[in-house]
């Protein structure tokens, strides 16, 4: 069975990523609950960071409005495991559509040669994700 609950750092983190991305948009709890019909309490305790069990249908609504991808927070709650994401190939291919196989075959390789000469560990907790 796949887990539902996140630890108290999840639960942080993504209460950082939501309450960042609705003051950035200019939203306050009460517009940011009538736009996605969650409760102000929910979101409060959301981005509080408190909220070790969230419903991924209250994730969804809010994402929807914050303009933010379910696949991420998904990801920040581990409920997309990385082994389970796609290899560089299918994802090229699903986002850009439009993109022919030899300049998918060149971002291949250059992924390739950044991994070979910098690693695969990337940017830790989030690190990327800051402005």
């Amino acid at each position: 069975m796949r887990k539902t609950s996140l630890t108290e750092d999840q639960a942080r983190e993504l209460g950082r990523l939501l309450n960042e991305n609705r003051e950035r948009m200019g939203l306050s709890m009460r517009q940011l609950a009538s736009e996605t019909g969650v409760s102000i309490s929910t979101i409060c305790v959301l981005e509080a960071g408190t909220n070790l069990s969230p419903l991924p249908e209250t994730l969804k609504d809010i994402a929807k409005v914050l303009n933010l991808r379910m696949v991420d927070l998904f990801l920040i709650a581990e409920w997309l495991p990385a082994d389970e994401l796609p290899t560089l190939r299918p994802y090229l291919r699903a986002k850009y559509q439009d993109l022919n196989e030899v300049s998918i075959a060149t971002l291949e390789r250059f992924a390739d040669k950044l991994i070979e000469l910098h690693g695969v560990s990337g940017p830790q907790n989030h690190e990327d994700e800051r402005p």
